[in-house]
């Protein structure tokens, strides 16, 4: 009878076990067939949104000749719409063989007032202002006037735009310069320094362009980005056809350097430094850090440090000067001065070369013997070199 029921138990513990052991293969096929299909699923999608991606930025290397980022896209699993970025690089480097590229290494003049001569001398800085300082009334908005286009089609309000507008405007800071070859000419006296009562500072860029980073020296060009209204015709195109998904792009830093061809005398020449490209880098810490703590603040200017031969315990900036004497043998090695010195190639970095006036000028004989002998001296204790015969350089303008 023992016999009887233990073979009983075994049969029914196997009959048990067997039917377990075939849940547990049909439980793992619907396991693996389940994340067979995710992975397939997940593949579907990523080639959807590869094609996507290939298509909007189709337009943009056909109509521009700028190098693109790679471009950021996302595409959730749950069939929701694929989000889609453009933008052009923000490597100097790639702008080399482009024309937003100043090819003409030799000096340039910023025309300016004697009051911002002596800030730029004291600061041991130059300031590049946002584009709301800018006296072009139309300033950006005379180059993105055909983003409006855009804008609506993807849903944005007529007005929302001018926000849009205004946050670049904002963030994207120039130094205005052009060639030496106007250095004669009256208008560039007359207009940009004071109606000849200030000066013309002459610099040169020291460092190498090609290895900035959202930074940017370019001629401007007076008149609309060519192609750009087939440009965004395309793009829009691209939208019609599939209006489920979200698609931006950015191409602000061509666009800064297209103004209105009413202003072609100008003769401009830009250094464009954007701050959304550098944010939470030592840009912020080193470049903004005098001027504004809190980031959700407009920051009305930001200073570029400009080359200075100083003794070793010089500091470039208020924030640098709470490590100390950070040009000490002992700091040399030290990875906040391999930081530093790495960011410093990232930036532009100039020199004042010379220092003009015209015959404008308000100062006359002892009086502007006594005004050249303090701009010795600032530039002696503040930059720690000289510029040789500088009352020699009084211009007679056309």
């Amino acid at each position: 009878m023992y016999e009887k029921l233990i073979r009983y138990e075994a049969s029914k513990s196997l009959t048990i076990s067997t039917k377990k052991s075939a849940f547990s293969i049909h439980y793992l096929c619907m396991i693996n067939y389940h994340f067979f299909m995710m992975k397939t699923n997940s593949n579907d999608k990523l080639t959807e949104m590869q094609l996507i991606e290939n298509e909007f930025a189709e337009p943009f290397k056909k109509f521009l000749d700028i190098p693109l980022n790679a471009s950021q896209s996302s595409i959730s699993m749950t069939g929701q719409p694929v989000n889609t970025h453009i933008r052009i690089s923000k490597q100097n480097k790639d702008y080399s063989k482009t024309r937003y590229y100043y090819t003409d290494r030799k000096k340039l003049l910023h025309f300016t007032s004697l009051r911002a001569l002596f800030s730029i001398l004291n600061e041991k800085a130059i300031r590049l202002y946002n584009l709301n300082n800018s006296d072009d009334p139309n300033e950006y908005t005379y180059a993105t006037k055909n983003m409006d286009r855009f804008y609506k089609k993807i849903g944005i309000p007529e007005g929302k735009i001018p926000e849009l507008t205004q946050t670049v405007k904002n963030e994207s800071f120039i130094f205005s310069c052009t060639s030496t070859d106007n250095l004669q000419k009256k208008n560039f006296w007359k207009e940009y320094a004071d109606q000849g009562k200030g000066v013309a500072i002459e610099f040169e860029i020291i460092n190498e362009p090609l290895e900035w980073e959202a930074c940017y020296l370019s001629k401007t060009r007076y008149g609309e980005l060519e192609n750009f209204n087939d440009l965004i015709s395309e793009v829009i195109q691209i939208l019609g056809k599939n209006p489920s998904n979200n698609y931006t792009f950015n191409i602000d830093q061509i666009l800064i350097f297209h103004k209105d061809p009413g202003l072609q005398d100008e003769d401009e020449i830009r250094i464009l430094c954007q701050r959304p490209e550098v944010r939470s880098t030592m840009f912020d810490a080193y470049i903004f850090y005098d001027i504004c703590r809190n980031s959700s603040s407009i920051v009305r200017y930001m200073k570029l440090p400009i080359s200075i031969v100083k003794p070793r315990n010089y500091c470039f900036c208020r924030e640098i000067e709470r490590f100390g004497n950070i040009w000490s043998q002992e700091d040399a090695g030290s990875d906040f001065y391999k930081n530093l010195i790495g960011f410093q190639k990232q930036i532009p970095l100039i020199k004042i070369t010379n220092i003009y006036f015209c015959q404008e000028f308000p100062f006359k004989g002892v009086d502007f013997n006594s005004f050249i002998d303090e701009i010795y001296r600032m530039f002696n204790d503040n930059l720690g070199y000289v510029i040789e015969n500088l009352s020699r350089n009084i211009v007679k303008y056309e």
